[in-house]
């Protein structure tokens, strides 16, 4: 054979051992691009979950709690045993290795077993926060730093199961509990989370929906015999949550799509300062329904208040990777990170917006809120042509320019008619000094 041959045969034998990669894939290495901005944003520091961070040196002391995790949640429910959830997890296989950007190198066991000791883990910890009361020694989340470095690692992009694991393992989870059905996922995964929402409301809505289901159990409102066993989702996989990132990030979104007339151009908005002191724009603490929701009437410009915590930098940066690498996906965080980076350029920006309630400041100094918005968006890519905020910002900036130009116009007139008040002895004055001298 010739060396032509040897080549073009060498390369074929290539190109039939070429993977396909997934397609329909929602769980993403981060881009490189972003992940230099600030790599610790984006890296588990306690506990890894799904296969891209499994052999970090770091993370192996938790596995040994996950183990004991999955014993606890098995000794929940003598109804449904250990083959059950294997069987369930070796359904879901070759779905769930789709759900991933890379192809994933473990073997078939090995993979089932990370989604059964993983989802598991998630689940146990979602019961025993959902019952915090019975679980104060707990040694995950007795101790707060570590509790919120879990909560945190547990919406890291890189870092996730597919949804659906988590659904079909609670809905066998559900098979004769009756009581455990009350608790649905959802119900469980927004208790979980409440403390790094974005906003306050959703720690009064999760202590307010704690208090009803804690009555309902006391008093037999709810009928237990009678409830749903499957916690399948009816909405279709194209809407359904891809992954507990996802799902933190939906309850932040509007409950409706926003009006396309406000899609528009980007275009940067003026510094708060600027469009306080030559503006005469006041800020108003606006919608506690939806971070989104920003609007200008009038001289108004009502921003939904947003909480700022040690955990809103990371959080922020996965939304936002999540909408980079994901192309069936809003890009509503995205757009309010880039409104935000215009509208605060230092840190009396943020100051002037804690005076008005829309930023709640826990992590001390103006500067650091001040940074964290204004390296949020680099190396991203913004939606330049369909940006969220056009609308509102364009408001703003004709309101901006209608003033000045009234107040330049004013400062004209009134110089002129200072000027023709005096202009006649001004006159005099000058024709005298010339005669004399």
């Amino acid at each position: 054979m010739s060396g032509v041959g040897m080549l073009v045969e060498s390369i074929e034998n290539e190109l039939k051992q070429v993977p396909i990669l997934p397609s329909n894939c929602t769980i993403y290495r981060v881009p490189v691009m972003l992940r230099k901005v600030k790599p610790e944003a984006y890296t588990p520091h306690l506990v890894t979950i799904g296969p891209f961070h499994r052999n970090k040196q770091h993370l192996k002391p938790m596995e040994a709690q996950k183990l004991h995790y999955l014993k606890e949640f098995l000794d929940r429910n003598s109804q449904v045993n250990l083959v059950d959830y294997v069987n369930a997890m070796t359904d879901l296989e070759e779905r769930a290795r789709k759900c991933y950007s890379e192809i994933i190198n473990l073997k078939r066991d090995e993979f089932i077993k990370m989604l059964l000791i993983d989802g598991c883990f998630i689940l146990e910890l979602f019961l025993r926060r959902d019952r915090w009361e019975q679980y104060r020694d707990d040694p995950l989340l007795s101790k707060t730093w570590m509790s919120r470095t879990i909560m945190r690692d547990l919406i890291l992009l890189e870092n996730q199961l597919p949804f659906f694991v988590l659904r079909r393992l609670k809905t066998l989870f559900n098979r004769g509990n009756t009581e455990a059905r009350v608790t649905h996922l959802t119900y469980l995964t927004r208790t979980f989370f409440g403390e790094i929402m974005l906003h306050r409301y959703e720690s009064f809505g999760r202590l307010f929906l704690e208090g009803i289901f804690r009555v309902a159990r006391e008093r037999n409102l709810i009928d237990f015999e009678n409830l749903p066993e499957n916690e399948e989702e009816s909405e279709d996989e194209s809407q359904a949550k891809k992954h507990l990132l996802d799902f933190v990030r939906h309850l932040h979104l509007p409950s409706s799509p926003m009006s396309l007339e406000n899609h528009g151009k980007f275009e940067c908005i003026r510094s708060a300062t600027e469009l306080h002191d030559a503006g005469h724009v006041k800020f108003k603490w606006g919608s506690q329904t939806c971070l989104f929701e920003i609007t200008f009437n009038r001289q108004d410009l009502s921003i939904p208040p947003i909480k700022i915590g040690d955990w809103t930098d990371s959080l922020l940066r996965n939304f936002i990777a999540f909408e980079q690498c994901h192309s069936d996906c809003t890009k509503y965080v995205t757009a309010y990170a880039a409104f935000m980076d215009g509208l605060i350029v230092s840190s009396k920006d943020v100051e002037l917006l804690q005076k008005n309630r829309i930023i709640d400041n826990l992590v001390g100094h103006p500067e650091k809120v001040a940074e964290l918005f204004n390296k949020l968006v680099e190396e991203v890519t913004i939606p330049f042509d369909n940006f969220y905020f056009s609308g509102v910002c364009e408001e703003v900036k004709t309101y901006y320019e209608m003033i000045n130009a009234s107040s330049m116009n004013y400062h004209f007139n009134t110089s002129w008619g200072f000027l023709k008040r005096f202009l006649p002895s001004l006159l005099i004055i000058l024709i005298t000094l010339l005669v004399f001298v």
